[in-house]
């Protein structure tokens, strides 16, 4: 007597049910994926912020003259500058070129600068001995998620004090 022998794999119904529920548990995630992207687009805008008044303070001091982060809340717009107009077409340092043109947050977000008091800012000043406006910026992204940072005392440098994401 000859037994049927079976041969193992899988069969084609088998391999669809599986392509299927990889296809619902990626439709699944696929919205979360899409808002942790508008976070990452959001803190890279908050980095390269800091970076620009890391480099005023750094460009300030070598230079010894001073230099303003000026910030346009109206078309979400930053960039540095030496604060005198004729210090400006003398001098250019190499540490802030990549921020003196103006540096554009993502589509659809504000920043804005406050004083201690409260008061809105349209530049930050950055003082050849090292000392810089105390100032809160916030920017705020499309979605409504928020970054925070800020510079407390004329010494200290910007730091991110609050994120909140929605």
């Amino acid at each position: 007597m000859r037994s049927a022998s079976r041969q193992s794999g899988f069969t084609l119904f088998e391999l669809i049910l599986v392509v299927v529920i990889i296809a619902l548990i990626a439709g699944m995630a696929a919205p979360s994926l899409r808002n942790w992207r508008r976070g990452a687009s959001l803190r890279d805008a908050s980095d390269d912020f800091l970076g620009a008044t890391r480099a005023g303070r750094t460009a300030a001091a070598m230079s010894s003259i001073e230099y303003q982060l000026n910030i346009d809340s109206q078309s979400g717009r930053y960039w540095l500058s030496p604060t005198d107009s004729q210090q400006q077409q003398q001098q250019q340092s190499a540490t802030i070129d990549d921020y003196s043109s103006p540096m554009s947050l993502p589509q659809g977000a504000r920043i804005v600068a406050v004083d201690p008091s409260r008061q809105p800012m349209s530049a930050i000043r950055f003082d050849p001995t090292g000392r810089t406006d105390p100032a809160s910026v916030t920017i705020t992204a499309a979605d409504g998620s928020t970054v925070t940072m800020e510079c407390r005392t004329p010494v200290e440098d910007f730091v991110v004090v609050q994120e909140s994401s929605r």
